[in-house]
């Protein structure tokens, strides 16, 4: 048998990577290779440390907290206010007032100057004026005066000089004007100023030849008198619009449509600018609305011109609202104040139509319709009545008793074991009710 030689057996050598590392002290490269095809996955987080989801936890506590006492204190700041609004003390008082629904069927008389007990009204007006050209559509003959105004002097005395209606005046060439109406020829003043006045005159004939620029006059009708000489008048402008001959013109029927379409819309606009001047606390009528109207048109020509000016009589509705209540409420008491509804709706109709109050000072009238009037009280008096008194029905009627216009009055007294009304008057407050308390 033959012996093998003996060899030192010499460990393998063991490299770093041979050597177990404890999984939790292994680096925490998540995802690194060890080998082809296989990852380590990331170890645990110890005990100690906090996960993301802890971190969100922390602060939603926090905040919930904060909001439970919110909470909390706001349902304690209700509580006591609802508290002190339960023991405050106050009173209300529900009144239901004295209304008449009624018919108003008959005349009445308003003044501008009314005295006491008298139904009092006053007027607004409004101007305006427009124009419009009618087409011409045929052709008509027409002969027109010249005229113009002129200024006619007294140098004869200091008493007025009246000169009648036709009253003429000459020029140095001999042609005749006229006044168409009379005038008052005021007399001079002590500093010997001659009195004077303006007025139009007309030609004595139609034609061209009476159209002549500014110049003197005298007055034939004064020849052989010593005032002759001292009565004289001036041109103020041209005598113009003299003419014999033929001219184009529109047909009657058309000025006249176009007459009253502007006459129509004038009182529209004037109806707007009156209603727009009218006080809140005041009624106009819709048929207490007046217009007058006047006629600016060339003679013979194409152009409508009108004026207008409108007159509107309004009344204060509380006066209004009186004067109906004491014709158609048999109990109603003068000094009793009232208000009525819809007055507008109410039909007026002015006695005789064609009245012109705002000249007059004077309308008569008629209403006719349906109204509820409705008596007024002072609340503020009220509550300074029962202001410190018992809370006892009997003791409140007899108060009410003072006030005719409320038909049922209800009182409730806050807190309810209170035994007599807030002796502060402000602490009582005074409701309108339609309905009757029960």
């Amino acid at each position: 048998m033959t012996r093998q030689p003996i060899r030192d057996i010499t460990p393998p050598k063991r490299t770093i990577r041979d050597i177990p590392v404890p999984i939790h002290r292994r680096p925490q490269n998540v995802g690194t290779p060890l080998s082809a095809g296989r990852h380590v996955p990331p170890p645990p987080l110890p005990p100690s440390e906090f996960t993301s989801d802890d971190m969100r936890r922390r602060p939603r506590r926090k905040f919930s907290s904060i909001l439970k006492w919110g909470v909390i204190l706001v349902v304690v700041v209700v509580l006591v206010f609802l508290g002190r609004e339960f023991l405050r003390e106050h009173a209300t008082v529900t009144v239901v007032e004295k209304t008449r629904a009624v018919a108003v069927e008959g005349p009445f008389i308003g003044k501008r100057d009314a005295k006491d007990g008298e139904l009092a009204f006053e007027t607004l007006s409004s101007s305006k004026e427009d124009s419009v050209t009618v087409p011409s559509t045929g052709e008509k003959k027409v002969e027109t005066r010249a005229s113009g105004t002129i200024v006619i002097y007294n140098n004869y005395s200091t008493a007025s000089q009246r000169l009648i209606k036709n009253t003429r005046f000459e020029t140095p060439d001999g042609r005749i004007y006229r006044v168409d109406q009379s005038v008052v020829v005021p007399g001079k003043n002590k500093a010997d100023t001659p009195g004077s006045i303006e007025a139009v005159v007309y030609a004595d004939a139609a034609g061209k030849d009476y159209n002549i620029g500014l110049s003197d006059f005298t007055i034939p009708g004064f020849k052989g008198d010593p005032r002759y000489s001292k009565f004289y008048a001036r041109s103020k402008t041209p005598m113009s619009g003299g003419f014999i001959g033929m001219i184009k013109t529109a047909s009657p029927e058309d000025l006249k449509k176009a007459k009253d379409s502007l006459e129509a819309g004038l009182r529209e606009a004037l109806m707007k600018d009156v209603v727009a001047q009218k006080p809140d606390d005041y009624t106009l009528f819709p048929n207490a609305f007046y217009v007058e109207y006047e006629s600016m048109s060339p003679p013979d020509s194409n152009e409508v011109h009108e004026k207008a000016t409108a007159y509107g009589v309004i009344f204060k509705s509380a006066a209004l609202a009186q004067g109906i209540a004491a014709k158609t409420v048999a109990d109603y008491e003068t000094g009793e104040i009232v208000k009525a509804t819809n007055l507008s709706s109410i039909m007026f109709t002015p006695i005789p139509a064609e009245t012109k109050p705002w000249q007059t000072g004077v309308v008569s009238f008629s209403l006719v319709g349906t109204t509820t009037l409705i008596w007024i009280f002072d609340e503020e008096k009220l509550r300074n009545d029962l202001s410190g008194q018992m809370k006892d029905k009997t003791r409140i009627a007899e108060i009410l008793k003072a006030y005719p216009s409320i038909d049922t009055a209800e009182v409730v007294v806050r807190p309810f074991w209170k035994a007599t009304l807030p002796k502060d008057p402000q602490a009582i407050s005074v409701k309108i009710s339609d309905v009757a308390p029960k």
